[in-house]
Parts: C-alpha cells; structure tokens; sequence
C-alpha cells in the first residue's frame, strides 16, 4: 500500500510493485487474493459495506453540531439520500467521515448540502488499513494477516470464493 499525490494534490492510497489492481484508488497486491478482481468488487461496491475513512477540510469553520448531526443522519443529494455517516470534528474546520457507500465525490457533496466547502480531502482508511505513518510517495507491502482482515471485512468467506 502506499500514499500517491493526485491531481488536484489530494492524498490518496495507491499501489507499487508487479500486479496492480484499483480498488478505489486502493491497489492490493497479491495474485492469490486479487482471483479474477473479486476481492476488489467487495471492497469497493456499497452493498458489502466496506467502511472508508476520510479527513477533510472545510470552509467555513468551525462546523457546527446541527451540522454534523446531519451528515450523521444522512443528507440528501442530487442522486438520493445518503446512508448515515460517521461525522465528526476533529479541530476546528476538520472533519473525519466514515462513509459505508462510496458515490462519485460523496464527501465533498454531502459537505456542500450541509454548507461547507472541502479545501482538501484525504483518505486515511479503507475497510481495515490505514495509511498513518506511510508518507505520500512511500509504500509497503501488505502482510498476510492484512489481507485476511481486509477479506473478513468484505465477507469474503460467507460468499464461498
């Protein structure tokens, strides 16, 4: 796993070293887990409900408890309302969401119907890693016990793969 600069200079996780499969900017690497892309299409679709971390910055701050509590409640967008949210504020215009589905710019959106502005979104989870400590650009290869807790995670064992 490792972190990768993205366009817009919004870190994100992402992959290095021989086969490389996207799964959601995620990449895993190992052919004996990846199986055709299955265990990615679990991770990623929302049906599994596979928990995504993210930090972001918001304009204006600080964000208010009515706020939150919306976002914790889910907030209505354009294509529908969204599923509750973990949400809270870490300091002051900093924001920490846990997201279960993962629609197109849902952060940002879902920030935006509550009035604020993300500056800078950053993922810091997907379902059981964490990129603490791994700096933008570095990356390391996921253990065996990872790998395993990433499956249970998509119940990739109840689903007989």
């Amino acid at each position: 796993m490792t972190t990768i600069e993205s366009r817009t200079g919004v870190a994100t996780t992402g992959a290095t070293r021989r086969r490389r499969l996207s799964a959601a900017r995620l990449y895993l690497v190992s052919p004996a887990v990846l199986r055709a892309g299955r265990l990615a299409d679990l991770l990623t679709h929302p049906r599994y409900g596979v928990t995504k971390v993210y930090r972001a910055r918001v304009n204006p701050a600080p964000v208010p408890e009515g706020a939150l509590k919306k976002l914790r409640g889910g907030v209505e967008l354009e294509d529908g309302r969204t599923s509750p949210a973990g949400a809270r504020q870490l300091r002051p215009g900093l924001l920490e969401l846990e997201l279960q589905e993962g629609r197109n710019r849902q952060v940002r959106r879902m920030c935006e119907a509550v009035g604020h502005r993300v500056e800078a979104l950053e993922r810091v989870a997907f379902g059981t890693l964490r990129v603490d400590g791994l700096p933008v650009g570095e990356s390391r290869r996921l253990d065996a016990a990872e790998v395993e807790r990433l499956r249970d995670a998509a119940g990739w064992k109840n689903r007989g793969q």
